[in-house]
């Protein structure tokens, strides 16, 4: 992980990715994107320049770009740090320890850029106690641990299945609306993002589940 730093050129954060591996030593994708991510660049452009970053030939390792610009904030635009952990998120995950996970959800969503407007207010109107589900395969042991779940048992259905195994569990949980640190809606799938320390399980049944559901086969699952 970076260590805090201060930023105030492309060519040092530049230098600072490529020394861990974030994008190649001789390219230009830092210099390219640095006027589209400044303080002074207009908000509703930062989210679009940091996915095409993120997608750019020259990115290595995209979790590791995510991670630099975390670090160097100071001297970026705020809206950035939330565009490159939910690009990381929505494209990959984050293979990351579940109490790293809540701090950096937890921070992204107080920059105002890891959701859109539509789903911050649809995270507002949700009630103090949240009703939450999550799919989960046989053999997956700690499933309860994880931070993602749905508000639709329907969807949690679909992530129970596991080639080879019995059927899956749907948990059903509570949680305090002020644990839920993102909602997304991009994949029609009203996941959350939550602490899961702050769960509470109120009961478990089997899933019906026959395949994998397209989201996760689009990821690679």
């Amino acid at each position: 992980m970076f260590p805090p730093i201060d930023i105030s050129s492309a060519d040092e954060l530049h230098a600072a990715g490529a020394c861990a591996g974030a994008w190649v030593e001789d390219g230009t994708v830092v210099h390219r994107f640095w006027p589209c991510i400044q303080p002074t660049s207009p908000s509703y452009a930062v989210a679009g320049a940091v996915r095409a970053l993120m997608m750019d030939h020259e990115i290595i390792d995209p979790s590791m770009a995510m991670m630099a610009f975390i670090h160097v904030r100071t001297s970026l635009h705020p809206y950035v740090c939330g565009a490159a952990i939910r690009y990381q998120w929505m494209g990959g995950g984050l293979d990351t320890a579940p109490e790293t996970l809540v701090d950096l959800f937890r921070f992204g969503h107080s920059t105002g850029s890891l959701m859109t407007s539509a789903e911050y207010r649809r995270l507002a109107s949700l009630p103090d106690l949240v009703d939450v589900w999550r799919g989960r395969m046989y053999n997956d042991l700690d499933g309860e641990l994880r931070p993602s779940w749905t508000l639709d048992s329907d969807v949690a259905n679909q992530y129970t299945y596991g080639p080879g195994q019995p059927r899956g569990w749907i948990l059903h949980a509570q949680i305090p609306r002020d644990r839920i640190f993102a909602l997304f809606e991009e994949r029609s799938e009203s996941e959350v993002v939550v602490d899961p320390r702050a769960l509470r399980i109120l009961n478990r049944k089997r899933g019906t589940a026959t395949s994998f559901p397209v989201a996760a086969t689009e990821r690679g699952w």
